[in-house]
């Protein structure tokens, strides 16, 4: 999912002289890494799959940026998805970005709130999933199923699965 990317990002920025505080979340406690969720500045949700899953929908449900490689080829939500591009190649000059910008974290966190309520709960998927299927839809449009279905497979618990799963998040500590 990229971890050695984000480590090395969060290196370079810190020899920068940026002070970013690295919290790799992995093998803890859904209570624990939903606390630890909440209190990041940003999470990075993954650099390699090309679409996000349960963990993003979580901690935009929180309120938090995230930031995450996405395909847009099979982006059915286009420019309306609020999560922060990038990957492994511009992650640096992202959370650069990020870390100098607290007004557009909070603006991202709060776009992405509304939207996780909007298009991700469970009530809103159920209508969604039976309006496609009366019309001979697919769940996802514009082949972002087959993406869909083979990350979800394994992550759509996301936070859920906080013992199986690994996140980042990172908190900028500006003196």
């Amino acid at each position: 999912k990229g971890t050695a990317d984000v480590i090395a990002a969060v290196e370079r920025l810190r020899g920068e002289g940026i002070a970013i505080e690295l919290d790799l979340i992995e093998g803890v406690p859904n209570a624990e890494a939903m606390r630890r969720l909440a209190s990041a500045d940003v999470i990075v949700d993954q650099l390699v799959l090309g679409w996000y899953g349960g963990l993003a929908v979580e901690c935009m449900a929180l309120g938090r940026p995230v930031v995450c490689h996405i395909d847009e080829g099979a982006n059915p939500f286009g420019e309306r998805l609020p999560i922060v591009r990038a990957t492994a190649q511009t992650l640096t000059d992202v959370l650069r970005e990020l870390a100098a910008d607290p007004e557009r974290r909070s603006r991202i966190g709060h776009e992405g709130r509304v939207f996780a309520l909007a298009e991700h709960s469970p009530q809103q998927r159920r209508g969604r999933h039976r309006r496609q299927r009366s019309a001979g839809l697919a769940c996802a449009p514009r082949g972002a199923q087959a993406l869909v279905q083979q990350h979800f497979a394994h992550a759509w618990a996301g936070c859920g699965a906080a013992a199986a799963a690994t996140c980042w998040t990172w908190s900028s500590r500006r003196s």
